[in-house]
C-alpha cells in the first residue's frame, strides 16, 4: 500500500495516525523514504479488516528489524503467543509468518486474525 492508498481511506495522514496511535511524524517520514514499511502496512491491513492490503516490497521475504520484532507477535494454537521473526507472501496471496517458540524457529500461513500488534 501507499502513502496515498492510507490518506484516502483515513481522509488524511493525522487521521491514519491516530487511528493506529502513531506520530503523524510517521506519515511524513515515509512521504520522505517513498514508502510505508511493512510493518505499518501491516497494522494498517488489520486495523482496516483487509480494506488496504499491505504489499510486498522486493525482495519478498523480509527479517523485522530489531526495533520491530516487539510490535508483532503471533497467536498459536499450539504454543500460545510467539514472536514473529519474519513475513513473507505466498503464491495465493496469504501471508507466512516465521515465529519462534522454545528457541525453535517455525514457519506457517497465518490469519491476520492471530497476528497480535503492539502499540
Amino acid at each position: 500500500m501507499t502513502i496515498e492508498d492510507i490518506i484516502e481511506y483515513y481522509g488524511t495522514g493525522i487521521a491514519a495516525c491516530k487511528a493506529l496511535g502513531i506520530s503523524k511524524q510517521n506519515i511524513t517520514n515515509w512521504k520522505v523514504r517513498g514508502k510505508v514499511p511493512m510493518y505499518a502496512q501491516f497494522r494498517f491491513e488489520k486495523h482496516t479488516k483487509g480494506k488496504l492490503i499491505a504489499k510486498e516490497e522486493k525482495p519478498a521475504d523480509f527479517s523485522l528489524e530489531n526495533k520491530e520484532k516487539d510490535i508483532f507477535k503471533y497467536k498459536s494454537n499450539d504454543y500460545g503467543i510467539c514472536s514473529v521473526a519474519s513475513v513473507s507472501k505466498n503464491i495465493k496471496g496469504g501471508y507466512i509468518i516465521k515465529y519462534i517458540t522454545n528457541n525453535n524457529e517455525i514457519k506457517t500461513g497465518f490469519n491476520l486474525k492471530n497476528l497480535i500488534i503492539n502499540k
